[in-house]
């Protein structure tokens, strides 16, 4: 049952948060968006649905548009062209507050929002979408977020630390965690394992798998790493110098063929289980000069 500051906390949550209902339809709907910057096109005549529940990955190298993309996921730019619909709702029609409560952002620029507070203040803050609390959270709320780290694999010694102090890999853990205490309808990781060192990195993308195959949420990862397509994402975006290249299942994408005509360099794939390597292919060397 839950305890009556708690519910004390979640009623305050509902006052304050603006009430925004998902609409019927997809969670994410781009059509014919572009995105035009001082003349230069970050992104052209782009069409893309999430629906409630599909998990995608999006792929792209240096320059693709998955930044500017990302951007119109958060509400906070608007297309040159084309309509951008979050939750069933035009952006700019609905306060962007009300639609970023629904999003359970991981990495990017939410790495450094954070300095003082504790993960467990952060993690209890998330319920609102807040970064910087009116007050502190209500000591239920705070025990909860506690087991929600605890979850993640974020050490007790490091919940009541500040975040400024932590590693990389406790930080990923503790966004992580936040995001899954807000029960978001869209879960959105920004490249979250960068600066990982190998070790880490795969420990996280392990929770990611196990924690959010537990969730009823859409999500979208981006990433510039073939290798981090779990299979739990079997849907993939590739995007092209600001174009969509593909867009479908994980197992029409992750080809050599059409990785090929992607990257428009040679490279060889490599299986592991149920993921997937890529390097450059090696240029053929003439053989070495024997010295005669």
């Amino acid at each position: 049952m839950e305890r009556r500051d708690e519910r004390k906390e979640r009623d305050r949550d509902a006052r304050e948060a603006p009430g925004l209902k998902t609409a019927g339809g997809p969670i994410v709907a781009l059509d014919g968006v572009s995105v035009v910057r001082d003349g230069r096109p970050l992104l052209q005549d782009v069409t893309w649905r999430v629906a409630p529940g599909e998990r995608w990955a999006v792929l792209g190298l240096n320059g693709a548009g998955k930044s500017t993309l990302l951007r119109l996921l958060s509400g906070r730019l608007f297309p040159t062209r084309g309509t951008v619909r979050l939750f069933g709702h035009r952006l700019g029609t609905v306060p962007v507050e009300a639609l970023q409560a629904k999003i359970g952002w991981i990495g990017g620029e939410l790495k450094e929002a954070f300095g003082p507070e504790s993960p467990r203040e952060i993690v209890a803050l998330g319920r609102r979408g807040a970064v910087r609390p009116p007050e502190r959270p209500a000591p239920a709320v705070l025990a909860a977020a506690g087991e929600t780290l605890a979850a993640v694999g974020l050490d007790g010694a490091a919940m009541d630390r500040p975040y400024a102090t932590l590693s990389d890999g406790e930080r990923a853990r503790t966004l992580l965690a936040r995001a899954l205490f807000s029960d978001p309808a869209l879960f959105v990781f920004d490249e979250p394992t960068a600066g990982l060192d190998l070790f880490a990195r795969e420990a996280l993308l392990e929770t990611i798998d196990r924690r959010l195959s537990q969730t009823n949420g859409a999500a979208v990862y981006v990433t510039h790493h073939l290798e981090e397509v779990l299979p739990l994402f079997d849907r993939v975006l590739l995007l092209r110098r600001g174009e969509v290249f593909f867009a479908g299942p994980r197992a029409e994408a992750l080809t050599e063929g059409r990785l090929r005509a992607f990257y428009g360099r040679p490279i060889r794939l490599y299986r592991f289980g149920d993921r997937v390597w890529a390097l450059p292919e090696a240029p053929a060397h003439p053989e070495a000069p024997t010295g005669r």
